[in-house]
């Protein structure tokens, strides 16, 4: 993927929360995800309680400790070039560092840089007590190589749908990251059974963005008319780009491929 490509990745999606019309509180998942694997679908290991995902565009996924809670993910995801893991207090000086009071970086966002690192503490621990919860999924990015921080991906969970975003510090930009990162934590999402509907907003400027949401495979639904305020950008609310992926009931399933089918010549 070429800088252009993935420019403005870092203020790219609408925050982590849900908007208005379908506000819920956060919960932070983990998850981990391993080196390749030959055998292609999904098999499990009983006596280590973890269950191996397939997906074709990404590394298979070892995601364990799914019993933790109801709704609970594994660990850790590793792809490739990254490490995600949930965030937790203590993480506060190197997100304010890396990307938290960067107007650049938060420009497409939700959220308004944060004046001290007492408002990336206030933000955490809201994090990390709706993560006990169980309400949202989220990471923090990593490097494996050298394990520098390069940015986060989460997303809030409102029954049958999950509301995503992410944020990439500068340096970070340009290098693929952003899909790398949101298309393990799609993979690892759609591990929730309940889970039927994963859906972004981007806004319309933000191209960017929207080819990276394209390049995951969400289907770019339409445009919101004057749908989201953008602290960042001005109080008027502005037009964004809704994009999303849905689970396939079994009875569409089946249309599908009844439909695929050719009859035989006779």
């Amino acid at each position: 993927m070429s800088k252009a490509d993935e420019g403005q990745t870092a203020g790219s999606l609408i925050g982590l929360e849900f908007q208005p019309n379908y506000a819920t509180h956060r919960r932070q998942f983990s998850v981990a995800i391993m080196s390749p694997i030959e055998n292609v679908g999904r098999t499990a290991n009983q006596n280590r309680r973890t269950s191996v995902i397939s997906d074709t565009r990404t590394p298979p996924l070892m995601v364990s400790n799914l019993e933790a809670t109801p709704m609970a993910g594994p660990q850790e995801i590793l792809t490739e070039r990254l490490r995600l893991r949930p965030p937790t207090e203590t993480d506060a000086e190197r997100i304010f560092a890396r990307y938290g009071q960067d107007e650049i970086v938060c420009r497409y966002m939700s959220w308004t840089p944060h004046r001290s690192i007492d408002d990336t503490r206030a933000f955490l621990r809201r994090i990390v007590d709706d993560n006990a919860v169980g309400r949202s999924m989220g990471f923090l990015i990593f490097s494996r190589q050298t394990s520098e921080l390069l940015g986060s991906v989460g997303g809030s969970i409102d029954k049958h749908r999950m509301q995503f975003g992410y944020c990439l510090a500068r340096d970070s930009w340009g290098h693929g990251f952003a899909t790398e990162a949101a298309r393990a934590f799609i993979a690892a999402a759609w591990e929730i059974p309940t889970l039927l509907r994963i859906q972004a907003f981007c806004d319309v400027e933000n191209q960017a963005s929207a080819h990276v949401l394209e390049k995951l495979g969400l289907v770019r639904e339409g445009i919101l008319r004057r749908y989201l305020v953008l602290p960042n950008l001005g109080e008027a609310p502005r037009d964004v780009y809704c994009f999303a992926k849905v689970r396939e009931s079994p009875l569409s399933a089946q249309r599908k491929l009844a439909n695929s089918i050719q009859p035989l010549a006779v």
